[in-house]
């Protein structure tokens, strides 16, 4: 079924599973699903439960700055800034304070004080927010681990050559070990702005949001 989008900042899309109203959607491949991870860029909230994958899958867009209903992941203060759930349920959570990269959907109306609260929120258009100085994706401990940092000055003697060149070996891999996370930070970052892209394009067609 192709994307339908209304003058009011609704939109309809095949749902890819069942899904329950008020849960945060994200667009996976032409499908309206659950978001399961960081990166995945949320849509809307579901106006209209689906029983099967394929049905129809009405969604509130946001970016209106209404207020929204949703399912809570967690305890959320008032006034916190929301995102959602990356854990395929659909609910959401407050902004989380572990190092990572997190769309912002919203700022709470009320508190919540537990799992499956209904909490009310003001929504905003998707907001990429980026807490602490860590790697932009579910890195792997391994990966935001410090590179290597013994460069051992030559004693002198007989050795001082041998110890010279492989402080220097050690270093050029700890470099090229650098680099490499460097690209994929660069590459994961790129990947989030073109998903952002795509919900604001979404957004601009729906009328909810103007061109400068």
């Amino acid at each position: 079924m192709a994307k339908q989008v209304s003058n009011q900042g609704n939109v309809s899309l095949p749902a890819a599973a069942a899904l329950n109203r008020r849960q945060v959607v994200t667009n996976v491949a032409g499908q309206a699903a659950y978001p399961s991870a960081i990166g995945d860029l949320p849509l809307g909230v579901v106006t209209n439960g689906t029983d099967a994958a394929n049905e129809a899958c009405a969604i509130d867009l946001f970016g209106k700055g209404e207020t929204k209903l949703g399912v809570c992941s967690g305890v959320i203060p008032l006034n916190a800034k929301i995102v959602p759930a990356v854990d395929g349920s659909g609910d959401i959570r407050a902004l989380p304070t572990a190092p990572g990269a997190y769309y912002v959907i919203g700022k709470a109306s009320i508190e919540a004080g537990a799992d499956n609260d209904e909490i009310a929120y003001v929504d905003q258009a998707p907001e990429l927010v980026i807490v602490g100085a860590a790697h932009v994706a579910d890195a792997a401990a391994t990966d935001t681990a410090p590179v290597a940092k013994t460069y051992a000055a030559p004693a002198g003697g007989a050795t001082a050559d041998a110890e010279a060149r492989a402080s220097l070996a050690q270093l050029a891999t700890d470099v090229d070990t650098i680099r490499t996370r460097q690209a994929t930070i660069i590459t994961e970052l790129l990947a989030l702005v073109a998903k952002q892209n795509t919900i604001i394009a979404a957004l601009e067609a729906a009328g909810t949001l103007k061109s400068a």
